[in-house]
């Protein structure tokens, strides 16, 4: 086999790998659709919380999009469905050009801000979602369930984070204030969305589940 043809073979073979656009955006959408009807293996969550759900067609409300990038860094890849930017920003010293002066005279290092952006070039949308409880009691908090998908030519990368936010008054809450973790699987684009929903996204409903459950808990503890 010539070189050309052994090149072509190969192109051929990543060729196979990648989807139609519509085929993309129908593997995101119903892997969300299958989260969402887990639901039913929980009826009891209704009890305690209306769910709201959020779709972003970008990853500008992605919390921690600095392990994100380190992922998408790690990974590689030979397109740019998604991409990634660092920008470091100088801290402006409080006392002005004395205090610049008095860093330069003991040798103080400049200190800077670094800004995390993640851009989605190839326009598929809802790729960051979530789903919100919404508490129907006061004792309870907001519970947050987001999925984030990181297209890529022949994959999908796919991250989840349940997380509490805390009540800061009546009908308000704060947003999570830690650093999120994100737990990540890879996928190919003719992966089963359902069996990947079941097997890889972490469940929001059990997560949830046991928060409400934790109550009793702290009942039988007492």
């Amino acid at each position: 086999m010539s070189p050309f043809a052994l090149a072509k073979a190969a192109i051929q073979g990543i060729e196979a790998r990648v989807p139609s656009k519509e085929n993309a955006q129908n593997f995101i959408d119903r892997i969300f659709a299958s989260t969402l009807k887990n639901s039913s293996d929980t009826p009891e969550v209704s009890d305690f919380f209306d769910v709201r759900t959020v779709k972003y067609d970008d990853f500008d409300n992605v919390q921690n999009k600095k392990s994100i990038i380190s992922l998408i860094d790690r990974r590689g890849g030979s397109d740019s469905f998604v991409e990634s930017d660092v920008q470091k920003i100088k801290r402006r010293q409080p006392f002005g050009n004395f205090g610049i002066n008095t860093i330069s005279i003991f040798g103080t290092p400049d200190e800077y801000d670094e800004t995390y952006s993640i851009y989605n070039h190839c326009k598929l949308e809802s790729v960051h979602v979530g789903i919100y409880f919404e508490p129907k009691f006061m004792a309870l908090s907001r519970v947050y369930s987001e999925i984030v998908f990181l297209p890529r030519l022949t994959e999908c990368l796919i991250l989840t984070c349940n997380s509490k936010e805390l009540r800061s008054g009546w009908g308000t809450f704060n947003e999570y204030e830690g650093t999120k973790k994100w737990s990540w699987s890879h996928h190919s684009w003719v992966d089963d969305p359902t069996e990947v929903a079941a097997k890889y996204v972490s469940n929001p409903y059990v997560f949830t589940k046991k928060y409400v459950l934790s109550f009793g808990e702290e009942v039988g503890e007492k």
